[in-house]
């Protein structure tokens, strides 16, 4: 929220314990979460990234790249010698994997899509490596630099093409019983764009499932610790605005348009007095401009001046517009003179076309010839009174 002052002159606690029973005829589900959240304009990734990052390239590798564990293991019996390609560690996963996402708050709806690039798993071996060095399949199956060896298991990183990929083993006279565990993946995200989700924590879900012609595919498998992943999304949306304005936080007089010197030599009364203020205004999404005041006549402000003798005081409103052209628009029109109400639920939302940077704008401050007339049977008079302008971009 954005606050702008002008000086307009005349527990609760609770604990869930749940218990799940799983048969062996039950489907069993596992879950991955991939989060991220909108800093200037743009998704930043807070997924915790993937266990094979810090394996290869030093960790480097998910840099640049989302990355999210897959949280399932499987057993595999390899005969060492086998030409069927589904008996060897086999990959087949989706090309695209599109959801839903929904406002928790204002249950819009929105799409996201996620498309895998890259695929990790952990094989363990007993005596013999299951995986060569290479990589066969269709449709472009490479290995992203030399599987990573270690005593008891080898870590592969491989692309993700349309169809599966598979590492013939080591071609000895032997059986290995795999535990394939620490499952992940790369992938590329497409989010909805910044400026037409409303502020919020979006989330959606899509179910993938794991088995022989499914989503997930790793061949022939035994003792799979889920059925389906469930890969959820989850979008923190929190927009930014800047407004700078040279006179925020300062006295600001309102005046005739020619000044005072029709009234002080013709008694000509003023037709209104005012005051234009420039600003400028950077903003990726829709955001609500209202006003508070210091002497609220809802919806409008007012500025007051002490007169003296029964009376007391006397107060007169200020008209208060603003003017933002370009990509600028209210309730789809220009932002021209957009008259502004104090409290926010009287506040006006305006909306960017795409991402607007530095942008002219104008607040306009006015008062009307018929309160200009009641102001001078009080010459000497000081009106008063604080007006702050609130731009917020999460309305």
């Amino acid at each position: 929220m954005r606050r702008l002052i002008l000086f307009a002159n005349p527990v609760l606690a609770a604990l869930c314990l749940a218990v799940l029973f799983l048969a062996s005829n039950v489907a069993r589900g596992s879950e991955a979460v991939i989060t991220a959240e909108l800093r200037n304009g743009v998704f930043i990734n807070t997924t915790p990234r993937a266990h094979f990052c810090s394996v290869f390239a030093s960790g480097s590798f998910c840099w640049n790249t989302w990355s999210v564990n897959l949280p399932l293991s499987y057993y595999k019996s390899i005969n060492l010698e086998t030409t069927n390609e589904r008996e060897m560690i086999y990959v087949r996963a989706p090309r695209v994997m599109t959801l839903q996402l929904t406002n928790q708050a204002t249950h819009e709806t929105a799409q996201a899509t996620l498309r895998p690039q890259y695929i990790s798993q952990r094989a363990s071996h007993a005596t013999h490596r299951v995986m060569s060095y290479a990589v066969a399949g269709v449709n472009g199956c490479q290995s992203l630099g030399a599987h990573y060896n270690g005593s008891d298991h080898t870590r592969h990183l491989w692309t993700i093409p349309a169809g599966a990929c598979y590492s013939p083993p080591t071609a000895v006279a032997a059986v290995e019983q795999s535990y394939v565990r620490e499952l992940g993946m790369t992938f590329f995200p497409e989010f909805p764009k910044p400026e037409t989700l409303s502020p919020g924590l979006w989330e959606g879900v899509v179910t993938q499932r794991v088995g022989p012609g499914a989503e997930f595919d790793f061949g022939e498998t035994y003792g799979n610790s889920a059925d389906s992943i469930a890969v959820r999304v989850q979008l923190t949306v929190k927009h930014d605005i800047r407004v700078d304005m040279p006179a925020a936080g300062t006295e600001v007089a309102l005046v005739p348009p020619r000044g005072w010197y029709d009234y002080n030599n013709h008694k000509v009364v003023p037709e209104r007095l005012f005051k234009d203020l420039p600003l400028r205004v950077w903003a990726g999404s829709t955001f609500s401009v209202y006003l508070e005041c210091q002497y609220p006549n809802t919806p409008r402000c007012r500025i007051i001046a002490p007169v003296g003798g029964a009376v007391g005081s006397h107060a007169v409103e200020v008209d208060v517009t603003l003017s933002l052209p370009g990509p600028f628009t209210s309730s789809g029109q220009p932002v021209d003179h957009l008259v502004l109400q104090s409290r926010v639920a009287n506040a006006k939302l305006i909306t960017p076309s795409g991402t607007a940077a530095n942008q002219p704008g104008t607040l306009h401050l006015n008062i009307g010839k018929a309160a200009v007339s009641r102001m001078l049977y009080y010459p000497g008079a000081q009106y008063r009174g604080n007006i702050t302008v609130v731009f917020d971009a999460n309305p």
